[in-house]
Order: C-alpha cells, then sequence, then structure tokens
C-alpha cells in the first residue's frame, strides 16, 4: 500500500462527513420553518384585574406567508384544539417575497368569531418604507 493512499482515504471520509453534516443541517432548517410550534407559558402579573385571571391569550406570529395545509387546515385544527380567550397576532405573517394576505386571511377567516383578535403588523409587512 502506498503512502499516500491512507491519506486520500482520510481526506475523502473527511469530506463525507463535512457533506452529511452540512446535508443534515440543510434537512434540519428545512424541517424547522415548516412546523407549528405550541408553547405554553404561564405569566403572572401583580394587580392584575380580577377579570383577566386565569385569561388564555394565543398568540400567532412569523408565519411568513407559509400555509400548514389547505385554506391553513392543519395549523387551524392545532389552533381549535387549544382553549384561549383572544388571539393576538404579533408581526411577521407576511413575507416581502410573497405579495398579498392570503396565507393570514385564511387563518382569520378559520378563527372562531366570538374570541376577540388583535394584530400588529411586524417588520415584514405591507408598511415597510424599504
Amino acid at each position: 500500500m502506498s503512502p499516500d493512499k491512507p491519506k486520500k482515504k482520510r481526506t475523502l471520509v473527511l469530506w463525507l462527513i463535512l457533506f452529511l453534516g452540512f446535508a443534515g443541517l440543510v434537512l434540519y432548517n428545512v424541517w424547522d420553518n415548516h412546523r407549528v410550534v405550541v408553547i405554553k407559558q404561564d405569566v403572572s402579573i401583580q394587580n392584575l384585574p380580577p377579570a383577566f385571571e386565569g385569561y388564555k391569550i394565543l398568540v400567532l406570529s412569523d408565519l411568513h406567508s407559509k400555509r400548514f395545509g389547505e385554506q391553513q387546515s392543519q395549523l387551524l385544527q392545532q389552533i381549535d384544539a387549544l382553549q384561549y380567550d383572544a388571539v393576538f397576532i404579533a408581526g411577521d405573517m407576511q413575507d416581502r417575497e410573497t405579495a398579498g394576505f392570503e396565507p393570514l386571511l385564511e387563518i382569520l377567516r378559520g378563527l372562531p368569531d366570538e374570541k376577540p383578535v388583535y394584530y400588529v403588523g411586524g417588520n415584514w409587512g405591507p408598511f415597510d418604507s424599504d
């Protein structure tokens, strides 16, 4: 065996490991950007009026014009399974590269009419100055 063969083999293995690691990171990033995460968090506020004791707020943010099923069906199923008193849309529901509000409107159409909805545009919306 020539002295160059082990070195070439190690180099090939190193490149293969680097490639597989990079491919793994890309696949994880794609998966992570297309999933819905529900985080439940309790917040304690001193001197909170009794009417708001146990009040549950559903916050939707950073969907960047993504669709989760036809007419947002997968996302709306997850929302329907939650108990909440109001919806706060906390921005970044649109993406600069995607024109229109249709993905957001699909979500709004699927929310119960009896729940109040509050909207903050965020930094990726129709009122950006760039």
